[in-house]
């Protein structure tokens, strides 16, 4: 670099160094707000900071003077002209300059002013050497300031003198270490800010405005994104004292069953994990799956951990203790420090923090969610410290359907799985001496959850072990044996509970003030000490077992004589109730039946929420069926289906399958129900394991219905027969034997049934051949296309096994003569039509094995008669080899069979096992017309194999025949070829075997066309071409082998038989460019050492790596991963020796795109003006070339022309060449500036636009070149604004007068994507004043273009603007969509960008969205109607954390629109049903407020989803339920 290029970037880091010490006063000081640097608002600019009060502090940084010498007033003149016309203009300004050097007399002045009172003294008070500093100062001010005197100017200004660079970083890390955790990391941060802000980088889009400062707010983002936190030094042993007094809270909890304590697996992966030093985890698991109590073993464990290692600092927060704690003066006063945050990164410096937060699901259920969103927002904070690691814990459903937690990137995943029966719950049982042997299943089960054990195993050691179906049931029973069987308990205990379970319903807490326990308090401590019910720490009582919640609900209601339906209307129809109305319909209908079905009856056709009559329908299928329920069903099918369609599908019992055979299906049949029936072949499909016979008798009578579609049925029943179990599949035949003689589709899946029947034995091997090959006609094979009508793919027979019908040709004989018998069959059809000269035909040899042999292909398809050819192959083989009866039997069918493959698989047989079949070999290898055959290579195989064997009368015999063949098709010309066949079936015979005569064919054939060698025929060829060595031949050999290789592969680019595949010329040249690209410097000498002797061609490759070599490690090309240099040059001595290289062979170099490639990357590293001319010299010779364009298509731009160019490239070269000199503060070379201005004149519009994409960097730091070279270049524009456009973009805020008469040019002349340039930086300059907002939209109505107004809407519609300009976004967009037709739909389509990142989701009003919609939906005929708003859902899901009210208005307008078009919706990554969570939980919050308004709303939302089908609602609504 330069000496100046030095000076300037230390003058550059001093700027910081000072912005740096104002950003520490802004982030300390209350009374300052933001800081700019280089602002592009005050004259004074280096770095501007602006106070609470409206005050600036305008900052001028002067490194240092010349020689280190103090500053005068001359020096400062233009400095402190600038600096008198700012205060004049602003009195809210103070001014300060800044260096390392004093400011002399200046200075001393501004001293002496400080010490007087008025101006009147200060004059009054001046000595000589004052008196001549203030008149010279005066007569400087005088010339930019007629109002700002001497004194005025010195009382809002100082001048401050600053240490060396080295000790203004050292005292900034001083201030920054008082005053944030993590300092180096923090100083890193905040110096990468404020340099970006200062080279306004960090953003390319020409869509967002410019925004470059930096407030109080976003300094604290970028420290609390560094790691860093806001907090002074602490005593960090007083620190360890308060987290372990916070860690002493909610330790009170039940960890052993019966007295033991069993250990879970999970807590060694999560102390693993923690040693790994993960910085997230979370533990999830089922309500009652013992997450509390490993999150309780694991605060133990690291604990005394940390009392022998202090490098650990382990904190454990029950969150549930401070679920009613909104505020942090309620949190301190439970125990909870306010900067316990801050206190965990001060002790993070020295040690690893591990903080433990059990129980977020408790907070997701609970009313107020302000408590959730605390620690939430804490766990954030701690996850960007560096050294802390966070466990905490939750519900699955949590995890999955609460946003809050579900978006969280967690490190570590585990999961509380549930207990095993073998290894933890039976060991136990036997421990305790409770019997296991009788425990069914169910309870098994149901016991695998640890809170359902402890209830089971306290139940049992008073009773024995028994067996329970349901929780609920469970709970009932310890109930009715814990307390109501207790004397000093009973019914009085029981109201009491049941009463506080009913207020917990109501209120939808899990716990009550004890104040509502209606019993004594003695009842109160014994069910206590039970651990029936429980208190937390704020004194509150609740259950020590959930479940015993919904069984005392029910307890009550039925003890006041409640009915189901007025229990369900008083209560609101949310998530949190289900459990209840579940359990209050299993306890109806354990009583009478007629009283069960009047209440269901009641709500199934009443008008509770769908979602609640959803649930006491689900409730019905789990039940028995009885004869006297099908009028209540009936009734339900008839008038509310939805309800009647839950049963339905959800019945899955055996007994409601015959229950709908007597009652709903003779219905179906009554009226003609085709679609009722058709739909009850598919659902009686659940039970044909069950009642096989009685489900196949459904379907043969179905199939028998003349009035029914029976194809549609029968397409499906080849799914539902193949799930039949193995043992019944001898009661499916007789519907398969009908389904097959039936049309099959293309995509028909009986195959499986039928590969099940086979391996069952109940079926013949016909049956599958029919299945196989049914179809084919004589029309298919003489077009030979059988298309699908050969069925023998793995996926026909299920995919089971790979080999379905190789395996069972090698078991059946009966199914491999169907398939030979078929073959010939085939092959006959086809030879009448299409004869042969020698008899045997070519068939269907080429879909055999044969053409794996005799192709080279990359990649090989399998058809289906491949499939059946290679099983026929090798079941013949299998048959050969062991010379079985069907073997001898069909031995001279298939060795003299007309059928190419046939024969083929007949040869191959033989040669396996030569001895065993001589006699028929003898044959073969006398038949002429076989030896003339496709199959001479095989048939040497055979002559191989077997010649050794033969008599030697029969190998004469053989010799004769071979010598004979084609001889009566010789001609002059085919002579050649003649005796090559002739000669290939020679070669295999043994050479002592061979006569004089038949070696003389040999030798004859080898004189005229070389040694032959005996190898495969290759028919076809096709795939990748690659190259015939790799580049590391070329890094690994001498300069004359790499001589050698090049002279080889000169000019080798024609493709032979023998090598089709491998590459010539070209490919040689890509292995030499990626050589020289790894090993420059040796490729580059190589070339000028052998230039005479180097091809032509292989010259540009090797200069095209070299160019590689430099775009990789200096541009912007990216090697591949594998791509490594193999040495690291000097590179400009690598730059200076292309030069020479070029400029010695110059004639040669001319116009080639290798030399423009090396300029290009010879660009990115020239930092001299002797290097710069040279390239400028070279690029001259490129001025007038004239090129083609190189590549054509309607996605080609001038751009895609451009780089593709070697004149583009050239100019390109010149535009990186000129913006590094500027960079680095390098004066240009003379001729720099003229050629660039040729290049930028240049005819062909795609070399302009070459010179245009890097103009804005030119614009900004050379205004005048930049601007005349856009000019040259823009000339008549031909479709290069759109190129211009970033010219535009970085110039509009600063220098808008320039950019204005373009805007009018393009406004008056532009078309198509011009004007949606225009309309893009148009709207930009709104947002700065520079153009008036009304008078654009005035313009864009006159226009009436849709590209002008969708070059707007995609700025109104970039998120950062709205952020800065809302209101002018969002009228902007309602103006769009308020214009109709195309363009109406266009801002439409740009407005649901604004809906596309969740990440920084935008509000937007509720009326815009209304209009949004009913533009679409009066869109018709667009082909994109059914592709919009995919981002909708994760949007939703985003605004209602913080605006529920409009998401709420939101989804409810976007499911009418949905419901309009007849959209399929699906729930992308549970958007929707997170969404639902929120809004219930904020219904919930609201409702007495609102009188159950927006819960009422919310719900409707939640029925319109379920009524649409939406994927995962349902299993949501199950999941919702509390635990």
């Amino acid at each position: 670099m330069s000496i100046a290029g030095i000076r300037s970037n230390r003058g550059d880091i001093y700027q910081t160094l000072v912005a740096f010490d104002w950003a520490l006063t802004v982030l300390s000081d209350q009374d300052f707000q933001w800081l700019e640097i280089d602002s592009i608002s005050y004259s004074v600019d280096d770095v501007v900071v602006g106070k609470t009060d409206g005050t600036l502090i305008a900052c001028q940084c002067k490194k240092n003077q010349t020689d280190f010498k103090s500053w005068s007033i001359s020096d400062l003149a233009d400095e402190l002209g600038k600096a008198s016309c700012l205060l004049e203009d602003n009195p809210n300004v103070n001014v300060r300059f800044y260096s390392r050097n004093n400011f002399g007399p200046l200075a001393k002045l501004r001293e002496h002013s400080s010490t007087q009172h008025n101006e009147a003294s200060y004059l009054a008070s001046l000595g000589q050497e004052h008196q001549a500093v203030d008149k010279s100062f005066s007569a400087l001010l005088a010339k930019f300031s007629s109002n700002l005197s001497t004194y005025k100017f010195l009382c809002r200004t100082n001048f401050i003198t600053s240490d060396d660079l080295d000790r203004m970083v050292e005292l900034l890390r001083e201030r920054l270490r008082n005053m944030v955790s993590n300092t180096d990391a923090a100083f890193a941060a905040l110096w990468a800010s404020l340099d970006q802000l200062g080279a306004r980088t960090g953003g390319d889009s020409t869509t967002t405005a410019s925004h470059h400062r930096l407030t109080k707010s976003d300094l604290k983002t970028i420290l609390q994104k560094a790691g860093a936190t806001l907090v002074p030094p602490m005593n960090l042993a007083e620190v360890r004292l308060s987290f372990f007094s916070t860690s002493a809270i909610g330790r009170s909890w039940r960890r052993d069953i019966a007295g033991k304590r069993i250990s879970n697996p999970t807590l060694d992966e999560l102390l693993v994990s923690i040693d790994d030093k993960k910085k997230s985890i979370l533990l999830t698991g089922l309500p009652g799956s013992g997450k509390t109590c490993v999150m309780l073993a694991l605060q133990e464990t690291l604990e005394k951990r940390a009392e022998s290692n202090s490098d650990i600092v382990p904190l454990f927060i029950q969150s549930r203790e401070f679920a009613d704690l909104a505020t942090s003066e309620d949190r301190l006063a439970q125990g909870l420090s306010e900067q316990w945050v801050e206190k965990a990164a001060r002790l993070a410096e020295n040690a690893q923090v591990i903080v433990v937060i059990d129980s977020l699901d408790v907070l997701s259920i609970a009313r107020d969610h302000r408590v959730l969103q605390y620690f939430l927002a804490q766990i954030d904070r701690l996850l960007l410290i560096p050294n802390i690691t966070v466990v905490t814990a939750c519900r699955d459903f949590d995890r999955q359907y609460d946003r809050r937690i579900s978006e969280r990137q967690w490190d570590c995943e585990l999961k509380c799985q549930p207990m095993d029966w073998e290894a933890d719950i039976a060991p136990l049982l036997d421990t305790l001496g409770i019997a296991t042997a009788t425990i069914d299943g169910a309870t098994r089960v149901l016991i695998r959850n640890p809170r359902e054990l402890a209830l089971f195993v306290e139940l049992a050691q008073r009773g024995g072990s028994f067996n329970v179906v349901t929780s609920q049931a469970l709970a009932q029973r310890y109930l009715d044996t814990i307390v109501r069987a207790d004397n000093a308990l009973g019914d009085a205990a029981i109201q009491a509970i049941e009463t506080i379970a009913s207020e917990m319903l109501k209120l939808r807490s899990l716990a009550v003030p004890h104040q509502r326990f209606s019993a004594s308090q003695d009842i109160q401590r014994k069910l206590c000490s039970l651990n029936v019910l429980r208190e937390t720490q704020d004194g509150k009582l609740t259950f020590g077992h959930q479940t015993l919640l919904d069984v005392l609900v029910i307890s009550g209601a039925v003890r006041t004589g409640v009915t189901l339906n007025k229990f369900i209307h008083g209560l609101p129809p949310v998530p949190f109730v289900r459990p209840s109305i579940r359990s209050f319909v299993a306890q109806l209908a354990l009583g009478e039946r007629r009283e069960f079905r009047k209440q269901l009856r009641s709500v199934l056709t009443g008008s509770a929420a769908f979602h609640i009559r959803r649930l006491v329908a689900e409730s019905f299928a789990e039940q028995m069926p009885q004869e006297e329920d099908w009028p209540l069903l009936r009734d339900l099918r008839e008038k509310h289906r939805d309800i009647f369609q839950v049963i339905y599908a959800l019945a899955s019992a055996i007994e409601w399958h015959r229950f709908w055979l007597k009652h709903l299906v003779p219905t179906l049949k009554s009226a003609q129900d085709s679609d009722g029936l058709i739909g009850h072949a598919y659902r009686i499909a659940q039970w044909s394991n069950e009642d096989c016979a009685g489900v196949l008798s459904f379907w043969m009578d179905a199939l028998s219905l003349g009035w029914l579609d029976r194809n549609e049925i029968a397409d499906r029943l080849g799914i539902h027969l193949s799930e039949i179990k193995l043992e019944n599949m001898a009661l499916v035949v007789p519907l398969l034997e009908r389904l097959i003689n039936m049309p099959l589709t293309e995509h028909s899946v009986l195959g499986r049934v039928i590969a099940r029947c086979v391996e069952a034995g109940v079926v013949e091997d016909a049956l599958l051949w029919q299945y196989i090959s049914g179809d084919i006609n004589d029309e298919d094979l003489l077009k030979f296309r059988l298309n699908n009508k050969l069925r023998c793919q793995k996926h026909e027979f299920g995919g089971r096994d790979e080999k379905f019908i190789g395996n069972r040709m090698l078991q059946s004989i009966a199914l491999l003569d169907l398939a030979i018998e078929s073959i010939e069959h085939w092959s006959n059809v086809r030879a009448l039509r299409y004869g042969t000269r020698v008899g045997y035909r070519n068939g269907f040899l080429n879909e055999s094995s044969y053409e794996n042999l005799h192709s080279q292909r990359d990649t090989v398809h399998s058809s289906s008669m491949n499939v059946l050819l290679d099983a026929v192959e090798a079941a013949i083989l299998q048959q050969a080899k062991n010379n079985s009866d069907w073997w001898q039997k069909n031995q001279e069918r298939l060795c003299f069979n007309h059928e190419g493959a046939l024969l083929y698989f007949a040869i191959l047989a033989c040669t396996a096992s030569p001895a065993a079949n001589i006699e028929i070999v003898a044959r073969m290898l006398c038949d002429t017309r076989m030896l003339e055959f496709e199959l001479s290579y095989e048939l040497g195989s055979l002559i191989q194999s077997a010649f050794n064997l033969l008599a030697a009368p029969v190998q004469d015999a053989v010799i004769t025949s071979i010598l004979t063949i084609w001889n009566e098709e010789v001609t002059e010309e085919s002579t050649l070829w003649v005796l090559r066949a002739q000669a290939e079936l020679i070669l295999p015979i043994p050479c002592y075997l061979r006569s004089p005569e038949v070696q003389a064919v040999v030798d004859s054939y080898e004189e005229k066309a070389g040694v032959l060698v005996r190898q495969p025929k290759i028919r076809s060829a096709g795939g990748m071409v690659s190259a015939p060595f790799s580049f590391e031949i070329f890094l690994g050999a001498s300069d004359s082998g790499v001589l050698k290789l090049l002279a080889h592969y000169n000019g080798y680019s024609n493709w032979h038989m023998a090598d089709f595949l491998m590459g010539g010329e070209r490919e040689v040249g890509s292995q030499l460019r990626e050589a020289s690209s790894r090993n420059p410097s040796r490729f580059l000498g190589f070339l000028s050492i052998h230039w005479l002797v180097i091809p032509k061609n292989f010259r540009d490759d090797i200069m095209d790596g070299v160019a590689t070599y430099l775009a990789y490690r200096y541009g912007n090309l990216r090697p591949n991963d594998a791509w490594q240099s193999a040495e690291e040059p000097q590179v400009s001595l690598l730059v200076c020796r292309i030069f020479d290289e070029l400029e010695l062979h110059s004639a040669e170099w001319q116009h080639k795109r290798s030399t423009a490639k090396a300029l290009e990357a010879c660009a990115n590293v020239i930092q001299d003006t002797r290097e710069a001319s040279r390239l400028i010299y070279l690029a001259e010779d490129f001025v007038g070339l004239q090129e083609a364009d190189p590549v054509e298509g309607d996605g080609v731009d001038l751009i895609d022309l451009g780089i593709n160019m070697a004149k583009g490239e050239v100019s390109d070269a010149l535009m990186i060449l000129a913006n590094n000199f500027l960079k680095r503060g390098i004066e240009f070379p003379e001729l720099l500036a003229p050629i660039l201005r040729r290049f930028a004149s240049d005819e062909h519009p795609a070399i302009r636009a070459m010179i245009l994409r890097r103009l804005p960097y030119l614009q900004i730091t050379y205004f005048d070149l930049g601007w005349e070279l856009f000019d040259l270049a823009i000339q008549d524009g031909g479709g290069l604004w759109q190129v211009a456009e970033p010219c535009l973009y970085y110039s509009y805020h600063n220098h808008f007068e320039v950019v204005r008469p373009l805007l009018a040019r393009l406004r008056n002349k532009g078309s198509g994507k011009d004007l949606e340039t225009w309309g893009r930086i148009s709207a930009l300059a709104t947002m700065t004043q520079h153009i008036n907002f009304a008078e654009f939209l005035g313009d864009l109505n006159a226009l009436n273009n849709t590209d002008a107004w969708r070059g707007a809407a995609t700025v109104w519609t970039n998120h950062g603007n709205i952020r800065q300009n809302r209101e002018q976004c969002l009228t902007g967009i309602k103006s769009g969509l308020n214009t109709g037709g195309t363009r109406a739909l266009d801002v439409a389509e740009q407005m649901t960008q604004i809906f596309n990142d969740e990440a920084d989701a935008i509000s937007v009003p509720i009326e815009l969205i209304d209009c949004c919609f009913s533009v679409f939906e009066n869109d018709e005929g667009s082909e994109n109607r059914h592709h919009r708003l995919f981002g909708f859902h994760e949007w939703l899901n985003a605004i209602v954390q913080n605006d529920p009210e409009q998401a709420l208005y939101a989804t409810e307008r976007y499911l009418a629109y949905v419901r309009h078009e007849k959209r399929h919706l699906f729930d992308h990554k549970n958007s929707l049903t997170q969404l639902m969570t929120r809004l219930f939980a904020e219904a919930e919050e609201r409702e007495e407020s609102d009188c159950g308004a927006m819960l009422q709303r919310v719900v409707g939302i939640q029925d319109t989803l379920l009524s649409l089908g939406v994927n995962g609602v349902v299993d949501w609504l199950k999941a919702a339920e509390r635990p």
